[in-house]
C-alpha cells in the first residue's frame, strides 16, 4: 500500500505538467497503409503479471466475443503455475498467447549473461507452446540486447510513457523492424494501471484523446490491460474502449503475429 501511495503522488506530479492528447510528437512512416484501407491498426493486449491474474480471464473473454474481436494474452513462464487447457482455450477462441518474460523481477537487462540465459528459457517455453511474441515485464528495454530478439514480433517499447520506472520510449506511434525478422509493435495508449490505479480515474479520457491522435496520424493503437488488476468497474471501461474504438475508428483490429507477418511483408515491399 505505501507503495502505491508513493506512485500515485509521482504519477499525479508529472501528469500536471502534461497536457491532452496525452501524446509526443511521433517518429516513424508517414502515409503508412493498414490492411483493408483501415485507418489505424489496433492491437489490445492483456499482461497476466500474477496467478491471480486468470480469475478474471474468462470476464474479459465475454467482453471480447461481444464485441467480436481478438486480443492477445502474455503469460510469465517461469513465476505461477499456468492452469492446464487455458493456453488452449483461449487460443481457439482466436486470441494469441505470448511469453511475458521469466520472473517478472526487473531484472532481465540487468546484464547480457542474465538476457541470454532467460532469452533461453522463454525460447523453450515459446516452442512448446506454439508461441511467436514477446513482451518484456514491467516494460523495460534496453534496445542493443533485444536486437538479438529472434520472436516474430515483440512489444515491450512504449511509443511515449512517463509513468514507467523505465521513463520515455521509442517515439513511435507505429510498427517497425526490430531487427531483420523481428518486428516492434510499440504500445501507444498508457497501461490500465497508470489511467485506474495511480491516476485514479473513474472514465476513459485520457484513452480517447490518445486514440483520436493516433487515429489522425494513421498510426497503431495499442493498449495493455491487466486481468490481475480487473474488477467490474474497469472491466466496464475495458468494454467502453473496445466500444469507442470500434464505433470511432476505421480500424484493422488483429492479434501480433497477424500484424507483424503483415508488416514484414509490407515493409520489404517497399
Amino acid at each position: 500500500p505505501f507503495q502505491i501511495f508513493l506512485r500515485r503522488l509521482r504519477a499525479k506530479r508529472i501528469f500536471s505538467d502534461i497536457e491532452p492528447p496525452y501524446t509526443v510528437a511521433h517518429q516513424g512512416i508517414t502515409g503508412f497503409k493498414w490492411p483493408e484501407g483501415s485507418q489505424v491498426g489496433v492491437l489490445l493486449t492483456h499482461d497476466v503479471e500474477t496467478s491471480r491474474g486468470f480469475d478474471q480471464i474468462k470476464s474479459m473473454l465475454e467482453v471480447e466475443r461481444e464485441h467480436k474481436v481478438e486480443s492477445c494474452w502474455n503469460f510469465v513462464a517461469g513465476k505461477y503455475a499456468i492452469p492446464e487447457g487455458i493456453i488452449d482455450e483461449i487460443r481457439a477462441l482466436g486470441h494469441e498467447i505470448g511469453v511475458h518474460g521469466i520472473k517478472h523481477d526487473g531484472k532481465l537487462f540487468s546484464s547480457y549473461e542474465t538476457f541470454t540465459v532467460r532469452l533461453k528459457e522463454m525460447k523453450r517455453f515459446a516452442f512448446l507452446n506454439g508461441i511467436h511474441g514477446f513482451r518484456s515485464p514491467s516494460m523495460l528495454y534496453n534496445s542493443n540486447m533485444m536486437r538479438s530478439l529472434d520472436f516474430s514480433w515483440d512489444s515491450s517499447m512504449p511509443a511515449w510513457d512517463p509513468f514507467q520506472p523505465q521513463q520515455g520510449g521509442c517515439r513511435s506511434y507505429f510498427p517497425f523492424m526490430l531487427n531483420q525478422n523481428c518486428v516492434e509493435l510499440p504500445v501507444t495508449l498508457w497501461q490500465d494501471f497508470t489511467v485506474f490505479e495511480e491516476l485514479q480515474m473513474d472514465y476513459i479520457d485520457v484513452w480517447i484523446n490518445q486514440i483520436s491522435y493516433i487515429s489522425e496520424i494513421g498510426g497503431l493503437i495499442n493498449v495493455i490491460t491487466h486481468p490481475d488488476y480487473m474488477n467490474r468497474s474497469r472491466l466496464r471501461h475495458y468494454s467502453e474502449l473496445v466500444s469507442h474504438i470500434k464505433k470511432n475508428c476505421d480500424a484493422w483490429i488483429t492479434t501480433p503475429n497477424v500484424m507483424a507477418d503483415w508488416v514484414r511483408s509490407t515493409l520489404v515491399a517497399r
